[in-house]
């Protein structure tokens, strides 16, 4: 009768690292500029896990988002962050932790300058 309620929470990141040595981190969170409506946003985090054919795409993207044309990113990392979710009967845990993982989904060293 009812739905299994979700058990877990995905959160793709992008990570930029720039020549400075900076890492500038971009998340698919609503309001963020750049597709529109949020579905778009859910369509685009599916692919990203599921096609690694987009997972580049999606790196290049960010970068020219989050760099301005005197900056120069040397790195892009794609990382896949998935939280276990606790049943809201289930007490919290004593360490006060919760069950995470990280995975790399694409990382490229971008070329220098021409």
């Amino acid at each position: 009768m009812y739905a299994d309620p979700i058990r877990r929470a995905d959160t793709i990141e992008v990570h930029v690292k720039m020549a400075s040595g900076e890492d500038r981190v971009w998340t698919m969170q609503p309001g963020e500029q750049g597709i529109g409506w949020w579905d778009r946003w859910l369509l685009l985090r599916y692919s990203a896990v599921l096609d690694s054919r987009i997972r580049p795409q999606l790196a290049r993207w960010v970068v020219r988002q989050l760099t301005e044309p005197n900056e120069r990113a040397v790195g892009v990392t794609v990382v896949l962050r998935t939280e276990i979710l606790q049943p809201p009967d289930e007490p919290p845990r004593e360490d006060g932790r919760r069950s995470s993982a990280m995975k790399i989904l694409y990382q490229e060293n971008l070329a220098g300058p021409r």
